[in-house]
């Protein structure tokens, strides 16, 4: 009855069907994979974020980069700011309204700087113009901050002066004179507290995000790739049963089928 599956197009179909299934299937897993990676890292996050905060050289050598492992960590940090070495991070929206990170090395004594994103300001009155940013505190400040590790760096030509595309701390250093960390920090408070203080950078989120959906989606998808080959696989086997049983091709009148029934 089902020798028919062995038609080139039945064969053709099947294949199509099964090469389907295997890409939702690896869709699926990937997505699995990567809501448990969330996850993964959505603990470290909150670990690292309810910690207490510390001294940033004792969580973090001059010479090593941040990573996960500290990342979100809140520590302080002593030192000045120098407003000669600021910069602006371009298309950083907030609320909805285009605007820049201002980014500032805080300088410690004897010890590499730490770029710091002070806040936030709204663009100028065009893409050209330098928005009105607050200077930072003069003289000494003790600064608690959230670490955060170096964004990918990206470059782009005819930008104004002192802005970046990047919180890129190879790219913000160069001419500095001094050496930075490998990675940033987002300002959470600091002493004393600035005259004109910016909005400050959000709090990291914890969503699980939607990969778990888009599993359980990929998924469906096999199934009902799978369901309806075998519902056109039976659909054709019935076909070919009622041929053969009705080879002139007339259908069963009503009194053939109550007789059947019968």
């Amino acid at each position: 009855m089902y020798g028919f599956l062995r038609r080139p197009r039945w064969i053709a179909l099947l294949l199509l069907v099964a090469v389907l299934v295997v890409a939702f299937v690896q869709l699926a897993a990937w997505q699995d994979r990567r809501h448990y990676e969330r996850a993964a890292r959505n603990a470290v996050i909150e670990a690292n974020a309810d910690a207490a905060t510390v001294p940033l050289a004792t969580v973090l050598a001059p010479s090593a980069p941040v990573d996960s492992d500290v990342e979100w960590r809140q520590v302080t940090v002593e030192g000045r700011w120098d407003a000669d070495g600021q910069v602006l991070v371009r298309n950083r929206p907030r609320e909805g309204r285009p605007g820049y990170l201002v980014v500032t090395p805080l300088v410690p004594d004897g010890a590499p700087a730490l770029l710091v994103v002070r806040g936030w300001v709204p663009v100028g009155a065009t893409a050209v113009d330098q928005p009105d940013v607050p200077e930072p505190t003069a003289g000494d400040v003790t600064a608690v901050v959230r670490l955060r590790r170096a964004e990918e760096p990206k470059s782009a030509g005819d930008l104004p002066t002192g802005h970046v595309l990047r919180v890129d701390p190879e790219l913000i250093s160069t001419g500095l004179g001094y050496p930075v960390y490998d990675g940033y920090g987002e300002l959470v408070s600091q002493v004393p507290e600035p005259a004109a203080p910016l909005p400050l950078p959000a709090e990291p989120t914890l969503s699980a995000g939607p990969h778990l959906g888009y599993a359980v989606q990929w998924v469906l998808f096999a199934c009902v790739a799978i369901g309806g080959v075998i519902a056109l696989v039976r659909r054709e086997a019935e076909y070919l049963r009622e041929e053969r049983e009705h080879p002139d091709g007339a259908a069963q009148t009503d009194a053939e089928i109550s007789s059947g029934s019968a």
